[in-house]
């Protein structure tokens, strides 16, 4: 094994270990081969700028993958000492010890007005909930619904297969579909598939706007793409009544893109949201982040 992927593994395990998420053998050799080939294709194409083996493993592989903590908060991480995992975890999720960042417990601090309505409140990996702390019985339930069964998730602009990869190895009985408007980008996440025996993603080279897939997804996620409403406005017609669309981005957004948010969540009956605070350490920096989640109505269509 080279240096770099030495150095890569140590770093994921570390950030993901934050967490309570415990790799197997088999899923570290998968993560770091994908990160391998990455680096290869990277030479001759432009996939992304984070190559160093501690700066991907934290900003590419553990953001990824902080869809399963938010997955599981509810059982695991809000009080690891009282509330055991139940088997499979909320989406099919288990996570292994303490499920907070750092252990222990600070009061949330003042939050601005979210985007879009709240109803689950605003949660974290470092602190109890925010606002009223309660959580909607209607979205408690969707999410327990899928606890042990397959999920159909869509991946938009996957770039080099984030976070759809990196999620396909640890939950191999989802269904994830990746898409990207970029034919070379999805043409190495095909070779990536192939080389790691991931038959559980799909990889498409398509744009959201355009793409009518025969059926609506129940959970699409954006990562690394801007502005909120412009991505909403792009996918919502891709995700299923009562379906989740998930967006990684800053905890915290700029005036005009809140209240563009705004308008578009209610054009599109967007209805119930959860923004979840997780925090990424690479080295001595802290970097703040957050899945901003929001429920399409049941019983409403997406326009």
């Amino acid at each position: 094994m080279s240096a770099e992927a030495n150095e890569f593994e140590v770093a994921l395990a570390a950030a993901l270990a934050r967490w309570g998420i415990a790799l197997s053998p088999d899923q570290v050799a998968q993560l770091r081969r994908h990160y391998e080939l990455m680096l290869a294709a990277n030479k001759h194409m432009n996939l992304t700028r984070i190559t160093a083996p501690v700066e991907a493993a934290v900003l590419h592989y553990a953001d990824s993958l902080a869809l399963l903590c938010w997955a599981g908060l509810e059982r695991v991480c809000r009080d690891p000492l009282t509330l055991p995992s139940p088997p499979g975890g909320v989406f099919g999720v288990s996570l292994v010890g303490g499920g907070h960042a750092s252990g222990a417990r600070e009061a949330p601090s003042p939050l601005p007005p979210s985007p879009l309505p709240l109803s689950r409140g605003e949660r974290g990996l470092e602190g109890p909930a925010g606002v009223d702390g309660q959580v909607d019985a209607r979205v408690e339930a969707r999410v327990d619904g899928r606890r042990s069964g397959r999920l159909d998730v869509l991946d938009v602009g996957t770039g080099a297969g984030f976070p759809a990869i990196p999620l396909a190895v640890l939950r191999p009985e989802w269904r994830i579909t990746a898409i990207d408007s970029t034919g070379k980008k999805i043409r190495f996440v095909e070779e990536a598939l192939r080389e790691l025996a991931l038959s559980n993603v799909t990889a498409l080279h398509a744009r959201s706007e355009h793409w009518h897939p025969p059926r609506p997804f129940e959970v699409v996620l954006l990562r690394a793409v801007a502005p909120l409403a412009e991505g909403m406005r792009k996918v919502a017609h891709l995700v299923r009544p009562g379906g989740y669309l998930i967006a990684y981005k800053s905890p915290q957004l700029e005036e005009p893109e809140r209240a563009a948010a705004m308008v578009e969540a209610r054009r599109l009956h967007l209805r119930e949201v959860d923004r979840f605070h997780y925090d990424l350490h690479l080295r001595e920096e802290t970097i703040s982040r957050a899945l901003w989640v929001s429920v399409t109505r049941p019983d409403a269509g997406v326009v």
